[in-house]
Formats: C-alpha cells, structure tokens, sequence
C-alpha cells in the first residue's frame, strides 16, 4: 500500500515533473474518492459479492472486517481481513464504521492467540525471520567466463527423466501390423 501512494505522485527526481511513475507504467492516476476511502485498519462491514446469487434465505450477506487497504486496481477494490473466517477477501462495496469495543476484544484475543508481542518481525516467504545480528556472508560474483560448477548427481538416477502421460514417438511400436491404427491404439 505504501508503494501504491508513493508510486501515485511525481518524483522530483524522476523521469517526469509532471507525471507520476504510476501513471507513466499504467497510464491512468489513481482517484482520491476511489481509492483513499476507508484507511488501513479501519472497521467496515463488507458486503457479499455482486457475482455471487443473491437468495431469499436468512444467511448474512455482509461481514465484519478491517480494511488491509486498496488492491490499486481501475475499479477500486479493497483488500479486507474478514473477522469470522480469518481471511483476507477482496470487495468493491463496503461501509466504513466506527471500532466497536467486542472487535477491539476479538484482535486483542487473537493476537494473544497468535502469541504477538506487539514487535514487528520480519520473514521470509517460508515464515523465517530474518536475523539481522547475522552479517551477510555473500559470495562473490561469478564472472562470465568463469567455468560452470559440476551438476550434481541426479536424486533419482533409476527414474528417467520423461514426462509422465506424454507419449514419445521413440518408444512407440512398429506400426506395420494394423496400418492406418491411431497411434493411441497401441
């Protein structure tokens, strides 16, 4: 999200003073009524899909959520985490609202859940933090014209690599027997 808005405005140093980076790889400017309507971390109920069938039944066709931010799409998406299943959805129709107290509760009881200690933390894709006491141990870069390192030995060298359900014309029998047969006769 903070990439979106710094994305949106000109670069003094940029490629343009009068365009932003955003708009010179999209080529159209984010709208403030679109885009800034709710703010990070604000209570909304969401409403359900457009897409979805609308049925005369008594199911919730709304949620509670907390705004994550826009997605930064043309139509003006939002990215929400819904607070009855835990997920994140995305939706165009929403109502901001004040924080209730039980929804001030329920983030207070699930970040206890989730053992938070109030610390940001950084991780990887693999939910590794990062160690930054740990100095970088970078290798050097390999040049061009360096020699290639030897491939390693082939984990399954018993298997032969081949793709499964395709068929090769090599390992095909003669087709002298029965002319005119489709191949996947045999």
């Amino acid at each position: 999200m903070f990439v979106m808005s710094l994305n949106a405005y000109p670069d003094k140093q940029g490629v343009s003073d009068q365009f932003s980076p955003r708009e010179i790889v999209l080529r159209w400017q984010l709208d403030f009524e679109t885009h800034c309507f709710a703010q990070f971390g604000s209570y909304c109920i969401v409403y359900d899909d457009p897409n979805s069938t609308v049925t005369n039944t008594m199911e919730l066709r709304t949620c509670n959520c907390i705004c994550l931010g826009p997605t930064g799409n043309f139509q003006g998406t939002f990215k929400f985490f819904n607070l009855d299943t835990l997920t994140i959805i995305k939706r165009k129709k929403f109502t901001e609202f004040p924080m209730p107290d039980p929804v001030i509760k329920k983030l207070e009881r699930l970040g206890k859940r989730d053992k938070h200690t109030g610390r940001l933390t950084f991780a990887d894709r693999h939910n590794v933090t990062f160690d930054w006491d740990k100095e970088c141990k970078q290798s050097p870069l390999i040049d061009d014209n360096a020699p290639e390192p030897e491939p390693a030995s082939l984990p399954f060298p018993d298997n032969p690599a081949e793709m499964p359900g395709i068929l090769y014309e090599s390992k095909m029998p003669d087709t002298t027997l029965c002319k005119g047969a489709p191949l996947w006769w045999y």
